[in-house]
Formats: C-alpha cells, sequence, structure tokens
C-alpha cells in the first residue's frame, strides 16, 4: 500500500514544478503577443512614417538652402543656386531638385520614375538687397513612395520573422522538452501494453506532471497486470466452459441459436440448427434470424420490440431452399460473451402439425366425403341460431336421406356405396355453391352448409332465410340434382333422396329440436314415396312416436313371444303337389293385432332387430317341420328367408348348425332364401359360407329374382339351386306387355343352368296356366293358399297327401287331366329330398 505522506511529498513537488512551467509559459505568450501586436502596428503605420520622414527631410533642405542664402546674398542667379543645390543634395536621401526662380527652372540630381514630389518654397533676397526680395520654389523628389514602403515593409517582416522564428524554435524546444516528450513517452508506452507488453514501466525521477503521471501509470500497468492475469484465467476457464456447452449445444436434438437483441443477427448456432436451416455455419451466422425463423415477424421481435420476458410460440423455419417447417420454438435472455444476447431454441413439430390437423380433421370431418360431421355441423347450428335470434332471423334446416341405398350398397358391395356418398357429397355441395337469391350464405358457415350425419344421411343449412318458397326451391334442386345417373366403377346408378325441412325458430328453438323436427319430415317425406320433400308439421311428430313406440314394442316382442310363423305351401305345378312350405314371420301385438312384415321388417333391419328375429325364425321353422314329419305328414322341405344382416353376421354358419342339432331335421328339408344383393359382395368369404351350406346338405334358393342386378356370374360361382320369380312379373303377365317376355325369359335362364324356377304371387289360373305352359317348376301364391298357421299348414299337407289338396284339382283344370301318380307324390326329387 502507498505511503500518504510520500504522495503527498509528490503533490507538493509536482504543484510548484507545475506552477514554474505555467509562469514561463505565461511569460513568453505575453511577449509573442506583444511583438505580434507591434509587428502588426508597424506595417499598419508604414507608408505614414515615410511620408512624414520625407516631408522632414524637404523642410530640412529648404531651412538649409533658406540659411545658406541669407549669409551669401551674392548667390542671386540661377546658377549660383543651383550650384549650392548640388553641394547640399549628396547629404538629404532625396533624388534629385527642381529649382525655379524668376520663372527659370532648372534640375539637379538624377530624377527617378515615378518621384514623390514634395514643393518648399522660401523667400531670398534679390540682387537689391533686403529690400528686394524674391520666392525660390523647390521641387524636391523622392524616389517612388510606394517603392520605398515595400521595401520598408519588407524589412520590418524579415526582422519580425527572424524574430518569430527564433522564438518559435524557442517555444518548440520548450514544448518538446516539457510536454511532446513526455507525452510521447506516454502514448509509445500505452502501444506497447496495448501490443501486449505488460513488462514496461515509465522513468518516475521527473518532478513534474509527467513524472507524477508515470508513476500512476506504473501503478495502472501494476493493477492490469493483475486483472489481466485474473481475467486469462477466466477466459480460459470460460473458453473452456463454452466448449462443454457447444458440446452439450451440439448433442441436444433441437435447434439452438444465439441471436444479438440489437441487430437480430445470429451469432452462434448448433449443428442441428444448421442441419435444420440447411446451410453452413459461414452461411448461417451474421444473417437476421428473421432471415430463416419466423419470416413474416421480421421487425417485431416479442422480447426486445414487445417487451416479453419468455417467448413461447409456434413460428414456420424458412429453410435455405425454401421449404417451410413448423416449429415450436422458445426465446430466452441470457449473458453471452459478456453483454445481453437472446438463446432461441426451436424444434420441429410438423409431423405433430400434421398430427393435430388429421386428428381435427377426422374429429370434426367425415372421412369418406371430406364434409363436415355431426358435431361440427351442430357446432355451427347452434351459432347459426344464437346469429338468427340476435338479428330476428329465420334458418332453415335441411335432412336428407337416401332412398333404398341400402339395397346399392348390398346389391355393389361398399365400395360402389362409398363412391356414392362421395359423389352425392360434391352435387350437394356443388348446389350450394349455386345458391342464389334463393338463401344467402355468410362466408363464416359456407364451408359448414352441407354435412354429412352419417350413413346416407345429409344435413344442410340456410342461413337468414326469406320465404318458405325459397327453401323449397332449393330442396327441390337437390331432388334435380341427385336424378341424374351416377356412373360408378363401370354401373350406371340412379338415386333419388327424401329430404325433411325444418325452420328456427319456428319448428325448433335449439339445434336438437331442428335436428329431430327435420328428420321428422324426412320420414313423412319417405312414407309418402319418397323423392319428395316435406315441411315439418306437428302431426308428424305423433307418427313418429308411434314409430318410436313400435320400435319399443318390437324389442320386447321376442321377449314377449308375441311372434308367430305363417307358412304358404309350395306347389309342383307338373303334378300340383305340395313339396314344401315358406316359413312368414307375423307379429302378434297385443293392441294391434296381426301386424304385417312389411310395417316392422324394415324396421327391424334398420335397428338390427332382424339378427334375433331371424334367428328365432330359422329355429321355429326347423322345430315345426321337424313336428309335422313326427305326426305322419310326408317329408316336405320348409324355406326360411335370410337377411344381409344376417348372413354377414361371423356366427352365422355356426348358429345353422346348431338349429339343425336342436331341431333334428335334415339338413336337405331345409331351403334358404337369400337376396342378389347378398350375393353381389362376392366376398371369398360369402363364398365359403355358401358352400359350407350346401355341404351340409342346405339348398340355397335367390329370392325376388330379377328385381335387383341380375348377373349371370353369381348363378355359376355360387351353388344356387332355385330362383324366384317376383310377384311383381307375375302380376302383370296378362297385363303389362314386358312382364310376360320377362317371366319367361327367367324360366329360360333357370333351366339353362339346371337350376329349378319358382313363380310367387300366382293369384288367377290363367298365370298359373301361362306359368306351366312355359316351363315354370313350381309355384306360390293365394291361388293356391294364403300364408295359414302351423295347424292349417299340416291340415294342407295331408289333404294333398290324401288326394284332396287344392293344388291337385288346380292342375286338373289348368291341365285339361293330368295325370297323377296314386301315391300322390311326383317323382321329382324335389319332393323328396332324400333322393338327393
Amino acid at each position: 500500500m502507498r505511503d500518504p505522506d510520500r504522495v503527498s511529498d509528490d503533490w507538493i513537488k509536482n504543484w510548484r514544478a507545475s506552477i514554474a512551467v505555467k509562469i514561463t509559459g505565461t511569460v513568453l505568450y505575453v511577449a509573442v503577443l506583444i511583438g505580434l501586436l507591434f509587428a502588426v502596428l508597424s506595417l499598419r503605420n508604414v507608408e505614414d512614417d515615410v511620408r512624414k520622414e520625407h516631408a522632414a527631410q524637404a523642410d530640412l533642405f529648404a531651412y538649409h538652402l533658406m540659411t545658406m542664402l541669407h549669409d551669401e546674398p551674392s548667390l542671386v542667379t540661377l546658377r549660383e543656386i543651383d550650384s549650392l543645390v548640388k553641394g547640399r543634395l549628396p547629404q538629404f536621401p532625396m533624388s534629385a531638385v527642381q529649382i525655379t526662380v524668376d520663372n527659370e527652372s532648372v534640375m539637379s540630381g538624377t530624377p527617378v520614375p515615378q518621384p514623390y514630389v514634395i514643393t518648399r518654397a522660401i523667400m531670398a533676397p534679390g540682387p537689391g538687397g533686403e529690400q528686394d526680395r524674391r520666392t525660390i520654389t523647390f521641387g524636391i523628389h523622392f524616389p517612388s513612395l510606394h517603392d520605398t514602403v515595400v521595401e520598408r515593409r519588407n524589412r520590418l517582416l524579415a526582422v519580425t520573422g527572424l524574430s518569430a522564428l527564433i522564438f518559435g524554435f524557442f517555444l518548440t524546444w520548450v514544448v518538446r522538452r516539457f510536454i511532446a516528450t513526455p507525452i510521447k513517452t506516454m502514448v509509445d508506452a500505452t502501444k506497447a501494453v496495448s501490443g501486449g507488453n505488460m513488462e514496461l514501466r515509465l522513468d518516475t525521477n521527473r518532478q513534474d506532471e509527467f513524472g507524477y503521471l508515470s508513476r500512476f501509470f506504473n501503478q495502472m500497468l501494476d493493477q492490469i497486470a493483475r486483472d489481466f492475469s485474473q481475467r486469462q484465467e477466466a477466459e480460459n476457464a470460460l473458453r473452456e466452459s463454452e466448449g462443454h456447452l457447444k458440446q452439450i449445444l451440439d448433442s441436444i436434438h433441437a435447434g439452438v441459436v444465439v441471436i444479438d437483441p440489437e441487430s437480430h443477427k445470429i451469432v452462434d448456432a448448433n449443428e442441428y440448427a444448421l442441419r435444420m436451416i440447411g446451410a453452413s455455419r459461414e452461411q448461417t451466422l451474421g444473417h437476421v434470424c428473421h432471415r430463416y425463423i419466423c419470416p413474416a415477424d421480421e421487425g417485431k421481435c416479442p422480447i426486445s420490440d414487445m417487451h416479453v420476458d419468455i417467448d413461447n410460440s409456434e413460428r414456420v423455419l424458412l429453410t435455405a431452399a425454401g421449404r417451410k417447417i413448423a416449429i415450436l420454438k422458445s426465446v430466452v435472455p441470457i449473458m453471452y460473451k459478456g453483454r445481453e444476447h437472446f438463446i432461441e431454441t426451436f424444434s420441429d413439430i410438423s409431423t405433430l402439425k400434421q398430427a393435430q390437423d388429421q386428428v381435427l380433421q377426422m374429429s370434426f370431418y367425415d372421412v369418406l366425403t371430406g364434409l363436415p360431421n355431426r358435431i361440427l355441423f351442430k357446432d355451427r347450428l347452434q351459432f347459426s341460431i344464437f346469429q338468427a335470434a340476435r338479428r330476428q332471423k329465420r334458418l332453415a334446416l335441411l335432412f336428407l336421406d337416401l332412398d333404398n341405398f341400402k339395397r346399392i350398397n348390398d346389391t355393389l358391395g361398399h365400395r360402389v356405396g362409398d363412391l356414392l356418398l362421395n359423389d352425392v357429397a360434391q352435387r350437394l355441395s356443388g348446389s350450394v355453391r349455386l345458391t342464389d337469391t334463393v338463401a344467402r350464405q355468410p362466408s363464416e358457415d359456407a364451408d359448414v352448409t352441407v354435412a354429412r350425419q352419417g350413413g346416407d344421411e345429409f344435413t344442410i343449412l340456410l342461413s337468414e332465410l326469406g320465404q318458405d318458397e325459397d327453401t323449397a326451391k332449393v330442396a327441390q334442386r337437390f331432388l334435380d340434382r341427385l336424378a341424374a345417373p351416377f356412373m360408378l366403377d363401370g354401373h350406371e346408378v340412379f338415386v333419388s333422396a327424401s329430404i325433411g325441412i325444418a325452420v328456427y325458430p319456428a319448428d325448433g328453438e335449439t339445434s336438437d329440436a331442428l335436428l329431430k323436427s327435420a328428420d321428422i319430415a324426412m320420414y313423412a317425406a319417405k312414407e309418402r314415396g319418397r323423392n319428395n320433400y316435406q315441411f315439418y308439421r306437428q302431426a308428424m311428430n305423433v307418427s313418429t312416436v308411434e314409430r318410436l313406440d313400435m320400435e319399443n314394442s318390437l324389442r320386447k316382442a321376442l321377449e314377449r313371444k308375441e311372434f308367430v310363423l305363417y307358412y304358404q305351401p309350395q306347389m309342383d305345378i307338373p303334378t300340383g303337389t305340395i313339396i314344401g312350405m315358406e316359413a312368414l314371420v307375423r307379429w302378434q301385438h297385443p293392441a294391434r293385432g296381426i301386424v304385417s312384415p312389411a310395417e316392422f321388417i324394415p324396421l327391424a333391419e334398420e335397428t338390427g332387430l332382424i339378427v334375433p328375429i331371424g334367428e328365432w325364425v330359422l329355429h321355429e321353422a326347423c322345430v315345426r317341420n321337424r313336428a309335422w314329419q313326427v305326426d305322419g305328414c310326408p317329408p316336405i322341405s320348409v324355406s326360411v328367408n335370410i337377411s344381409g344382416r344376417q348372413f354377414k353376421q361371423p356366427n352365422f354358419i355356426a348358429t345353422v348348425r346348431r338349429v339343425l342339432e336342436t331341431s333334428g331335421l335334415d339338413p336337405r328339408l331345409l331351403m334358404l332364401e337369400i337376396t342378389e344383393s347378398m350375393l353381389m359382395d362376392g366376398t371369398e368369404e360369402a363364398i365359403a359360407a355358401l358352400h359350407e351350406l350346401t355341404a351340409m346338405g342346405i339348398r340355397l334358393s335367390i329370392d325376388d329374382f330379377g328385381t335387383g342386378y341380375s348377373s349371370l356370374t353369381y348363378l355359376k360361382r355360387f351353388p344356387i339351386r332355385e330362383i324366384k320369380i317376383d310377384r311383381a312379373f307375375v302380376k302383370g303377365i296378362h297385363s303389362n306387355p314386358d312382364d310376360a317376355p320377362i317371366s319367361r325369359a327367367i324360366i329360360a335362364l333357370g333351366h339353362s343352368l339346371k337350376l329349378k324356377v319358382v313363380a310367387e304371387g300366382v293369384e288367377t289360373e290363367a298365370q298359373l296356366e301361362f306359368l306351366a305352359r312355359e316351363g315354370c317348376d313350381e309355384m306360390q301364391g293365394y291361388l293356391l293358399s294364403p300364408p295359414v298357421p302351423a295347424d292349417k299348414a299340416a291340415q294342407l299337407i295331408a289333404s294333398e297327401r290324401a288326394g284332396v289338396g287344392a293344388g291337385l284339382e288346380m292342375i286338373r283344370r289348368v291341365n285339361g287331366g293330368i295325370t297323377i301318380p296314386e301315391d300322390g307324390v311326383s317323382s321329382d326329387d324335389a319332393v323328396s329330398p332324400s333322393v338327393e
């Protein structure tokens, strides 16, 4: 530690030296100022001084001549005066004198160019003495006034310059000795120190400011050396730490960049960030961070410009190749290389964003059609209701369901069904985009005007409705657009739709109420023949409630044993013998009595109840047929209709096998009637199932042949035993010119493929006669017998066995007396399945 007394003593000595230097400097500066002032004044008055000197010389010259003339009055002639002037002229600085006496002049001396002339006149005695005085005029010529002034000024400037030069040399020596040299020493020392020479020390023997400054400079160097050593150690530690940090950053599976907060330039980056950016370190460092990260927000850094403490947000990374990557970035301020920087980390979330978009798409949009699903549609419907209530407007909700879509789906397969749904969605969306003054769609709702509710159901929202007629026009436009044929996978398909319309607020003030009302109106449109639209009416709700009540009753009907089987006999046309029975289910409703299958079978299909009902029918028919045989009736086959949903059950084959085992019925006495739509799927599972059934001995029949997509392909691929002509063709044999050729063609087709042909719905002997003439094998219908309970069906079988059945007598009339075997049984193998 430095001694305080020594510091004080140094200060006093340096203070005294400082006073001496200051006094000396002040004296020198005052002398310089006085000399400069004298020089300026002298130069300024040179011309006046010259004029005064010439005038004084002229006066003195005239005075001398006048004195001489007074002393020698005999000098009265011009020549004598001129001699006197020439004698005195060298004593004076003038160059020539012009003497004028009595109008006579003479020039003495040597004239010079452009002389400076001063005129003097004296009174001199004339030839007559004192009384005779005369005037003598002298024109005294001096050298040019300008030349004289210039010469004198030059002499003065030379003296002044020489003095200034001497003084300057002296002052320079003083400055150099006492100021410049110490300063240069200090500067050189500073340069040496800045160059890294920390061993340099200055001479501290001077007893002035510079000596004092040198001592403190040396002390400063000592402190700097200590600080530099500590800094070197800190830098080495920091460098080592930065090396570890760089290794850590490079090992992070995320991009990390360090950003200058003032220039927004990237000053460092890890390897993962460089790979994501797609550029080298040299190409990346020095660029503004907005060149790559969130380029749309350039100049709007949340931390530096918006004063946010931490920035966590989803942004976009623009790679060097121009590709955009969704990133999640986080920015925080840190101390980096001695001052604050931003460290920004970001990771690629494009896969996550795609997954989120897919989840959003799957959550709110239909996968098949791309339309909004019921969740999104309901949300937008609630928003539209809110808007309509606030603006006191009306809106309309259309509930559209395709007619007979199930038949198309079952007949042509689910692929074609999906194509149809997709095309229907496109046509509906196109119709909405074509809305003119009928219904104006708000821009925020335009993308959810059409939605798929599920299956073949669609909903359309019309906002800001004008009149009901406008909604009717839109609904009719939908029907017209759907009326055009669809080309699907090589098939020309026609489809219609039923539309229910509900209007807010008359038909409901909530989304659920509107959807319910529109759904009810849609079912009303189906009941009115389909391919039309219906506005909701309160009365429709009553029928819907009845339908719901029927569904609830239907679900309990099996438990309550309300179903019963009726049997319609099937007759061999050539012999008139009953060879089989078709089991037909009836519902004995406790309040409504017998319910027709046409009323509850579609509902059972829709609700899935057809599966347990079909299983019950199969079991009951097999048990009843076995009971007839036990009671002594001849063996006949029983036909059971199988629905498509029932056939597609995974345990269908096992169910049939179990029913046959529990009932004890010979499988060859069971005929399963399937529809063409069940065969059109053509899956390997379906083919294998049918072959497995025939391997068990069960026979297969195609019901309602000709009403679907009749194809020879499935007749060849599947083990079909018979085909049944639909009652619609049989009914029009004599009334419709097209039905007779169709029936004739079906009979010929069946026989050519070695299949039995059965006609359904035969009601007149004329129809039977036509069928017999065309070679139809079997028939059933009201002409023979309507469906009857099991006990009456047993009586019909017994009557036929006794030879008094209605079929035998009817065939006799039609054929004009056919010969019947004595036992009443035809030799055809269809009568006795055991022969097969």
